[in-house]
């Protein structure tokens, strides 16, 4: 119950986001097949995405192969379940198109 209660809380966050420009965010530009975190990083922050799509990408070791989890949109965010989680990052996040992102740290979240 109580991550359901983070993820809300997250969601209620990035939906103000959206609608409020006085929240510090730094805007960044990728290009397409630009790797934009790795899995088992440490985790400071998160990304919302503006323009262009990523892929949501987990190494599968025992197999050898690597699989497309998710493929993200504008408005679509990535990151956060390392700061909700306080782990490292569960996966690699790999632009498929050229993307334009907003970057909130640990800080601008709290």
């Amino acid at each position: 119950m109580e991550k359901r209660l983070e993820w809300d809380l997250m969601k209620s966050f990035i939906e103000k986001y959206l609608k409020d420009s006085t929240i510090p965010a730094k805007k960044e530009l990728y290009k397409a097949n630009s790797v934009i975190f790795s899995e088992m990083e440490t985790g400071n922050g998160m990304y919302l995405i503006e323009s262009g799509q990523v892929n949501i990408l987990k190494k599968i070791p025992y197999i050898n192969k690597e699989v497309t989890l998710a493929t993200l949109v504008p408005n679509e965010n990535s990151g956060e379940l390392s700061l909700l989680l306080g782990r490292a990052r569960a996966a690699e996040v790999v632009a498929l198109t050229d993307r334009t992102v907003w970057f909130m740290d640990e800080k601008t979240l709290k």
